[in-house]
């Protein structure tokens, strides 16, 4: 990832799927969040998105934004109309997804690069046919607001608080 003053920081893509490249290079081993002038950011790439913990991983250590390019192809439309959103309600963080579109090699790229924010909500996209740049304004505090508070002492609910990591111990167990 690079800023105004260079580069931020390095992630290396940590699940890689049997498919093209991925099958000829080592794993990332580390899920890290970079600090920049902007907010908290953490990144994921392609199929990283697909399993429920790195989104957690990186919400855990306080990413107000998850930034994720990727490549996803037809087949892959659920990760983007589905997934993504799914990940944002699940940690309260926003989430940015920047595809491709064409074709290249007789694979078709569906664009679908979108903004969403916490809770799912679409706030810019982008259609499958054109590049383009999708621009959305975003507030970091509601990221950092992991207590989602509908109605006072009704209906609230604790993201963070309300997990119970002791009947999670088989997520870190191989199958």
């Amino acid at each position: 990832m690079f800023g105004p003053d260079g580069l931020v920081g390095v992630y290396r893509k940590s699940h890689l799927p049997w498919l093209g490249l991925d099958r000829f290079v080592t794993a990332g081993d580390e899920l890290k969040v970079f600090d920049t002038p902007l907010g908290k950011i953490g990144i994921l790439i392609c199929f990283d998105i697909r399993m429920p913990e790195p989104a957690r991983a990186l919400s855990l250590q306080g990413a107000d934004i998850i930034c994720l390019p990727t490549n996803w192809p037809d087949s892959a439309q659920p990760s983007s109309d589905v997934i993504c959103p799914a990940r944002t309600l699940e940690n309260h963080v926003y989430l940015a997804a920047a595809n491709r579109v064409g074709e290249e090699n007789g694979f078709h790229f569906i664009g679908r690069s979108k903004i969403i924010a916490p809770g799912g909500h679409i706030l810019a996209a982008l259609d499958n046919t054109d590049e383009g740049v999708a621009i959305a304004e975003v507030d970091f505090e509601k990221a950092r607001a992991k207590r989602v508070v509908r109605e006072e002492g009704e209906y609230e609910l604790d993201l963070f608080g309300a997990r119970r990591p002791e009947l999670y111990s088989d997520l870190t167990r191989q199958p």
